[in-house]
């Protein structure tokens, strides 16, 4: 549910997203791409279904903004986040002086 980003490759893009699956394709070819780490569309759901926010693909249009203020106030189980902390622990390890960006 949580990879490092240079263990992505296209073939995780159903599970990734093409967004973090291209900067493994990247940091696989020698490019200098900042490291980091993706959360599956599965550890997302995850995350929805913890803080109780259902909604339908096509609704999102019409609920943006009051579906984005349940994701962005929402919290991780108690699981989700000692995962997230063991991946963000190595990335901090591996890049001191580093700036972290969350997107």
């Amino acid at each position: 549910m949580i990879k490092q980003l240079e263990k992505l490759s296209k073939a995780d893009i159903p599970f990734y997203g093409s967004k973090a699956a291209n900067l493994g394709e990247l940091l696989n070819a020698g490019i200098l791409v900042p490291q980091g780490f993706a959360l599956s569309f599965e550890f997302f759901m995850e995350y929805l279904v913890y803080n109780n926010i259902h909604y339908l693909h096509q609704d999102y249009f019409a609920f943006g903004p009051e579906i984005k203020e349940k994701i962005l106030k929402g919290s991780f189980s108690p699981e989700m986040e000692e995962h997230l902390m063991l991946y963000y622990h190595k990335l901090n390890k591996s890049t001191k002086n580093t700036t972290f960006v969350f997107t």
